[in-house]
């Protein structure tokens, strides 16, 4: 076994005891491996918040980020997860959300490369947390909105890679010099999914076609503007392909494709397989079907060796041209194995759970604001003295922070039933005893998904941030738990219940939707109380917002 394949061993066991400084030897590794020298890369717990050398924790992210990809690109994904996964152990013990965010996105690329899903999802979460929470400096939010494209766009999600790309193009500062770096890749990044989105060969809205279309003939004018570099040069001619086969001028697009072979040494895996794939339905559309079979067998092989998740979509593709061939056993084959692709690497099921991490990084963007709230309130008049949870004050606090929120919500409206009749039998004690035992209940059935204020007396409101919450649902778990309390620990006797009116719809329009919840309260009164009611928003195709009744749940006494 040689020296570097004995530190990466040495590494990986120290990994395992979860020790950070094998950082440095890693990136030492690396250097070694791609300049030929040992020269070191400090990490930040090593040489300080500003280096040894006067290194600051961001040039030093900038090392290790460049250090990953370099690896991605050339194919040693194992190794660039080993450094990012070590980096993000270094950063946690750092106060800096510039860099955090910046290094889990990486690490959330490298975790896909080797197969770690589930991990690589949730490094993407805290790193859109940490986008959207709105600190980030621009050149953070950009770098890290980069990664996170380069995340989606390997996931075959282009749509979701497409946004986070403008995000970073609209976030970079082109007048400097690294900036002016940062816009060619990004914007190269973006020609990528746009090329991939218009010639996926699924159904695609016209409307949308056509504005991908115009998207790309504008990123290729601005490339036009940059200097030259075989970063610009692949990006144009990647453009200039995927233009004319939108036209369907396959010759000029089957020329820009042959072109791009000068620059294919500087290509990483991604890109030669976006340029083979390119140059496939350039010769398809040509008719110059050897060749396009030729270089579809190209990007299968680039597919197998550095991208899974792409494997099926690259077997349709040939799968295609070899029918167009007249070779339909080879062409069958190719459509079988893209089935038993795309279920060995879930991709199907995986482009659909990507689409919902923009949703959980959102609702725990918000779940982290309310958490504040909630802790604010504790050291101010916000809080109910009796149970300990927010009161009206906070409540509007609450409402202020969502008020800017696209996001749909759920509130509850709960209120004990008789509570006047409680008092006037078992006294004012015991009626503050059942308004504690009812909000304790309250805290168990909600838990942390939710904020919970008593607005005063025997009423309760509940504001869920998550609007895939099922507060029907939720209410009949108050509802049952309430019943079924031990109040005869309290007075003998006594019993009580409560009713509920629950309500979805704009986070933004909470006091709005606390109005409906509350008709929904009523409601559930007259049906004969210890019952749940809920109201949805529904939008009507004009534009009108109307509630309509979805359930009613009455429960037995």
């Amino acid at each position: 076994m040689g020296s570097g394949e004995e530190q990466l061993v040495e590494a990986v066991k120290e990994l395992r005891h979860g020790r950070t400084e094998l950082l440095d030897s890693l990136l030492a590794l690396h250097a070694r491996t791609a300049t030929g020298d040992g020269a070191l890369l400090s990490s930040p717990r090593s040489s300080g918040p500003h280096g040894a050398a006067g290194d600051s924790a961001e040039a030093w992210a900038d090392r290790t980020i460049r250090c990953i990809f370099d690896m991605v690109g050339a194919g040693r994904g194992v190794e660039a997860h080993m450094v990012a996964t070590a980096a993000v152990t270094a950063f946690c013990e750092l106060d800096d959300d510039d860099q955090q965010s910046r290094i889990l996105a990486a690490a959330a690329v490298t975790g896909l490369g080797v197969g770690e899903l589930n991990h690589a999802f949730d490094l993407a979460v805290r790193s859109m947390v940490l986008l959207w929470g709105g600190l980030l400096s621009p050149d953070a939010a950009a770098s890290t909105a980069n990664s996170l494209g380069t995340f989606f766009d390997r996931l075959g999600a282009w749509d979701l890679a497409i946004d986070q790309f403008e995000t970073a193009l609209s976030t970079l500062d082109p007048t400097t010099h690294t900036g002016a770096l940062r816009a060619e890749l990004t914007i190269v990044n973006l020609v990528m999914c746009l090329h991939e989105v218009i010639s996926d060969g699924r159904a695609l809205p016209e409307a949308d076609r056509v504005a991908h279309v115009d998207r790309l003939h504008q990123l290729a004018t601005q490339l036009r503007g940059h200097g030259p570099s075989s970063t610009v040069w692949y990006g144009s001619l990647l453009a200039d392909a995927s233009l004319a086969l939108v036209e369907e001028r396959f010759t000029d697009a089957a020329l820009a494709a042959e072109l791009l072979g000068a620059v294919r040494d500087s290509m990483v895996v991604r890109e030669e397989l976006a340029w083979r794939l390119a140059g496939a339905a350039a010769m398809l559309g040509a008719q110059r079907l050897s060749d396009a079979d030729h270089w579809a067998t190209a990007a299968l092989r680039l597919a197998e060796l550095g991208d899974e998740f792409r494997v099926p979509d690259v077997l349709r593709r040939r799968a295609a041209i070899r029918w167009a061939l007249g070779d339909q056993s080879a062409a069958f084959s190719d459509s079988m194995a893209a089935v038993e692709a795309m279920a060995a690497t879930r991709s199907d099921r995986i482009i659909g759970l990507a689409a919902g991490l923009a949703h959980r990084a959102r609702l725990e963007l918000v779940r982290r604001e309310l958490s504040d709230v909630s802790a604010s309130l504790a050291i101010t008049a916000a809080r109910d003295p009796l149970t300990g949870l927010a009161n009206r004050r906070g409540l509007d606090e609450v409402i202020s922070l969502l008020a800017q929120s696209q996001q749909r919500a759920s509130m509850l409206v709960v209120d004990i039933d008789h509570f006047k009749l409680v008092n006037d039998t078992y006294g004012h004690d015991a009626g503050d005893e059942v308004i504690k035992a009812c909000a304790e209940l309250l805290r168990q059935a909600i838990g942390p998904a939710g904020l919970i204020v008593r607005l005063g007396g025997d009423e309760f409101v509940v504001v869920l941030p998550d609007g895939k919450a099922q507060p029907h649902r939720i209410g009949e778990t108050v509802c049952e738990g309430v019943r079924g309390y031990g109040w005869h620990t309290i007075a003998e006797g006594l019993r009580v219940t409560v009713s509920v009116g629950a309500a979805v719809g704009a986070a933004r329009d909470l006091r709005e939707l606390m109005a409906r919840a509350d008709g929904a309260l009523y409601d559930a009164k007259r049906a004969g109380r210890n019952a749940v009611v809920s109201v949805d928003r529904r939008q009507e195709p004009r534009g009108d917002d109307v509630y309509e009744h979805l359930a009613i749940t009455r429960l037995d006494r």
